[in-house]
């Protein structure tokens, strides 16, 4: 992330909900000009990344991978997903830009 004089930075807190009947959908593959972290409130993320696949269940967070890390989220649990979300990102970018993900 270009942390260069005269860069901008974003920070964007955000609390979601996957209702358990959307489960089998999962956001498009993307990526994000900067930092995020995870922590979930309710039910089962999974996050797929070239680094492989991540799930976390209520009561646990974790540290995105890093600027521009092509990724997929989804609800993988039985129940309704319920997560809150920072990202700190470069404000002079996009927020979130389509990536292609094997």
């Amino acid at each position: 992330m270009d942390q260069s004089p005269g860069s901008r930075l974003r920070s964007i807190c955000c609390e979601s909900t996957r209702p358990a009947v959307q489960r089998v959908s999962a956001t498009a593959a993307h990526t994000h000009p900067g930092s995020e972290a995870f922590y979930v409130l309710k039910g089962e993320l999974s996050q797929k990344t070239p680094h492989g696949l991540a799930r976390l269940t209520a009561g646990q967070g974790m540290v995105g991978h890093g600027t521009d890390t092509p990724m997929v989220v989804s609800n993988s649990g039985s129940e309704d997903l319920r997560e809150f979300a920072l990202f700190v990102v470069d404000a002079n970018k996009p927020f979130s830009s389509p990536a292609p993900l094997e």
